[in-house]
């Protein structure tokens, strides 16, 4: 199929998506080359696909191919012109996000060597045109060794507000960074900087963007290492605690630590967790995954529920009763929908060592389960190499790896789950915008 047919026909696809929740549809592109998804960015009227070429388990090839997926169907080939050293290309060194409106930063260490070995940002624009390179941090040098594990970069959801940057200083500091417009050179600002403590060497955090250009930090603290099949407890013994605190970089203040879970269940412990929260609202979720180990039995794995205010304030424990959770699954992923509420996604070994089973389920605005996905019960996809976004125009897409030289979108209209300001779905105010009060 040649370039101009296939616009057509993606660009017809587009069109007859339709405004309510609907059956899902289908389209392939073709590649020349042997390349595969690794990753997306949704920006106001485009998606940005990053595309890879694997060599082997830990390396993919040092370049950085771009396709540019507009919402009339028009796909576009770029790729990012500028030379980044090749150790970032191996071990998910790098990183790509999303920054303001049509921008994207490339994470990088410029050096393998532990006297000089330090973070830069790359800026280009969405066709990969190189724009500025800023300088972050030092790399930290933990137990002889450099440590970049941990590093990351979060955006903040909307483009009035600027990326945080977190990295591991040492086995039990997190030391985050703030960074918001550019300068005359048009390198990224750094405005504040802080750090965060950790109960648990290396302990695992989650960092999200709340309003008003604020983040929650969340990390938990275990101490069922030695004690995970005892089966009496004592009732005074924590086995495990969530905690939360939320980092004001634009006041350099931080909230908390605050606990909003702890258990004493000797044989209970936290797997994985993932968070949410709508764009306005003042409370947030956590999503818990609990393994539950005891003395020659079978583990068990259930979804647990938390739910709390800006203030640290727990207003809602439960467990996910309609959700299925069980050691296939190898992934778990909570995705915000434009429209409100939330796509929980969660990826199933089958068999078949290549073909995984990937699920998913729609929640409502506080974390509750609100419908189906849309897409098939059982999608196969191949091992890992799949994306899943919202085109910010009510359609929720896969994208997912069809064979060596092709991709194919799957798409599925989302139904709008309306909740007053907490999303852009606002027909119309009263007193009417405009108008004299």
């Amino acid at each position: 199929m040649n370039l101009s047919s296939y616009f057509i026909t993606i660009a017809i696809f587009f069109l007859l998506i339709k405004p309510l929740y609907s059956s899902w549809n289908n389209i392939i592109y073709n590649e020349t080359e042997r390349l595969v998804i690794a990753q997306t960015f949704d920006l106001r009227d485009k998606t940005i696909l990053h595309m890879t070429r694997p060599i082997n388990e830990t390396c993919v090839e040092a370049k950085i191919d771009l396709r540019i997926l507009h919402q009339n169907g028009i796909i576009e080939v770029a790729s990012i012109d500028y030379q980044i050293p090749e150790h970032n290309f191996c071990n998910g060194i790098f990183q790509i996000k999303r920054y303001q409106l049509n921008y994207l930063l490339v994470l990088y260490v410029n050096s393998t060597d532990i006297e000089s070995a330090s973070y830069y940002v790359l800026l280009v624009d969405y066709e990969g045109k190189f724009i500025s390179n800023t300088y972050l941090a030092p790399v930290s040098v933990i137990n002889g060794s450099l440590y970049t594990c941990g590093t990351t970069i979060t955006s903040y959801t909307t483009e009035e507000y600027g990326i945080l940057f977190t990295t591991y200083e040492s086995e039990t500091v997190v030391s985050w960074s703030y960074l918001d417009g550019l300068d005359d050179k048009r390198n990224i600002i750094k405005i504040n900087n802080g750090k965060q403590s950790l109960k648990t060497p290396f302990g695992p955090y989650f960092v999200s963007p709340r309003i008003e250009g604020n983040f929650i930090f969340i990390t938990y603290d275990s101490m069922n290492a030695e004690n995970k099949c005892v089966e009496s407890n004592d009732p005074t013994d924590i086995r495990f605690i969530v905690y939360v605190s939320y980092l004001k970089p634009i006041m350099n203040g931080v909230d908390g630590p605050f606990i909003i879970y702890q258990s004493t269940i000797p044989h209970l412990s936290v797997d994985k967790f993932v968070c949410g929260n709508t764009r306005m609202s003042m409370s947030s979720f956590c999503i818990l995954v609990m393994n539950s180990v005891k003395a020659n039995k079978k583990s068990k794995k259930h979804l647990l529920k938390i739910s709390f205010q800006d203030s640290g304030s727990v207003f809602n424990i439960e467990k996910y009763s309609n959700l299925k959770f069980d050691d296939n699954v190898i992934k778990l992923e909570l995705h915000n929908l434009y429209y409100g509420g939330f796509l929980l996604s969660l990826l199933k070994r089958t068999p078949d060592k290549i073909i995984n089973n990937l699920q998913g389920t729609i929640l409502n605005n506080d974390g509750n389960y609100y419908s189906n996905w849309g897409l098939p019960t059982d999608l196969k996809v191949t091992q890992e190499f799949y994306v899943i976004g919202d085109f910010n125009n009510g359609t929720m897409y896969l994208i997912a790896q069809e064979d060596e030289f092709s991709w194919k979108i799957s798409s599925s209209n989302l139904p709008r789950i309306s909740n007053d300001y907490n999303n852009p779905c606002v027909n119309k105010t009263f007193p009417l915008i405009g108008s004299n009060v």
